[in-house]
């Protein structure tokens, strides 16, 4: 598990796995510039640790047991791959410029001002998707009622340095009061958070109602919802080495829509689902349902 993890985290923050610490890539900008590059990430990431909870939208009205591990992964749009910048400092005139967010190009963008000087804006990772991925054990039901859990902590070296996840959540059926035929309702809770050493600090609330049917062992299900994030992220600014950053970035695109299924042989049970918030967000799961 701590392997897969880490592969996560490699792909995620790529130059930190070539040896370099997560601040060196931060660390391309400060103030609005900053916020430009890195709001994509800040939209990104909650979507995507915030997917999965659910396998289908019924909540089994006996005692269940789920052990699995949720895989996920996130795929930026186009307009999340770059922004408008702004030149800074003593540089003339100042320019606005589009250039990389952090998913973007790795190749910078000058922009040329006076007397012969020129203004560099960094290039991002070119990240296509994030992995990620996370135990979850769901325990129920109780008065139609499910707990969803999601915790991993451990201490990944210097370049990473301590990485925790920690979530959880209810889902309550909606459809046990007026028993409508062949469809389930579920109302959706979690919360979550997700650190990075003292880096990276990100905690996300979600509310969700999901609808679907299910057949024997095959589920299938939509459901849209409302999600609320906050991505504190600190680091000193890579120009200047005394000057620290501290960014507080909420979610852009609060609404949240999507699509899954499950099919279950035994006690085996395989699900997927994808949704939209701002970015597209996949998530595959494959558990023991008891």
């Amino acid at each position: 598990m701590k392997t897969g993890f880490l592969l996560g985290l490699s792909m995620l923050l790529l130059p930190a796995a070539h040896g370099q610490r997560v601040e060196s890539f931060l660390g391309t900008y400060k103030g609005q510039n900053a916020t430009g590059y890195l709001q994509p990430f800040a939209d990104a990431l909650p979507a995507m640790l915030q997917s999965g909870y659910s396998q289908d939208a019924r909540v089994d009205s006996s005692f269940h047991l789920y052990i699995g591990l949720v895989v996920f992964a996130a795929l930026p749009t186009d307009a999340q791959r770059q922004f408008t910048a702004t030149t800074e400092g003593a540089f003339t005139p100042v320019q606005p410029a589009t250039v990389p967010t952090i998913f973007g190009d790795t190749r910078s963008v000058i922009v040329n001002g006076d007397n012969g000087t020129s203004y560099v804006f960094s290039g991002g990772l070119n990240t296509r998707y994030l992995p990620l991925a996370a135990p979850q054990l769901t325990l129920g039901s109780l008065y139609g009622t499910e707990l969803n859990l999601r915790y991993f902590a451990s201490d990944f070296g210097k370049n990473f340095g301590k990485v925790s996840l920690i979530g959880g959540g209810i889902r309550h059926s909606l459809s046990q009061y007026f028993h409508p035929r062949n469809l389930d309702l579920t109302l959706a809770y979690a919360e979550q958070q997700f650190k990075i050493g003292t880096v990276l600090n990100v905690r996300s609330r979600q509310l969700m109602l999901e609808a679907g049917q299910h057949w024997k062992g095959i589920a299938y299900y939509g459901f849209a919802g409302y999600l609320m994030s906050k991505t504190d992220i600190h680091y000193a600014y890579s120009a200047e080495a005394s000057s620290q950053v501290n960014l507080s970035l909420k979610n852009k695109n609060a609404l949240i829509a999507g699509a899954g299924f499950s099919v279950k042989v035994w006690k085996i049970k395989l699900n997927a689902n994808a949704r939209y918030a701002g970015s597209i967000v996949a998530t595959g799961g494959l558990g023991l349902d008891f």
